[in-house]
């Protein structure tokens, strides 16, 4: 049986490398990026079953990317969870609205992160 993929962005060590520990530890195989400009050609190339993406930059706003996945016909199917913290509350709306099906604060990305990919996986 072929394991799924997911690909991962983060540039914070905390919540990613817990994120990739608990993804290899369910069964998926993990791509890791630490630079946004690679997300979408990765998603393109990799065509991944999830996409996490960190929001907590330092770099670029993520979100724009994530837009853009969201309008490919090729990959607008592959659900996105954007990772974020407390200290910008606008954030989850942008990454709403940029195509983040469910957007999570890191504290509760590993804590609950069963029950995160049964919901963005599920099909409507």
């Amino acid at each position: 049986m072929v394991q799924p993929l997911a690909l991962l962005f983060y540039e914070r060590v905390m919540p990613g490398s817990q994120l990739q520990t608990r993804l290899e530890a369910l069964g998926y195989r993990v791509h890791i990026t630490n630079a946004v400009e690679d997300i979408f050609p990765l998603a393109k190339s990799l065509k991944p079953l999830i996409i996490f993406a960190d929001l907590v930059t330092k770099k670029k706003d993520v979100c724009p990317v994530l837009s853009r996945i969201h309008q490919d016909p090729e990959i607008q199917h592959i659900p996105i969870i954007a990772i974020t913290d407390s200290s910008d509350p606008g954030l989850e709306a942008t990454a709403q609205e940029a195509g983040a099906n469910i957007v999570v604060s890191e504290s509760a990305i590993t804590m609950h992160l069963k029950p995160l990919l049964e919901r963005a996986l599920a099909v409507e």
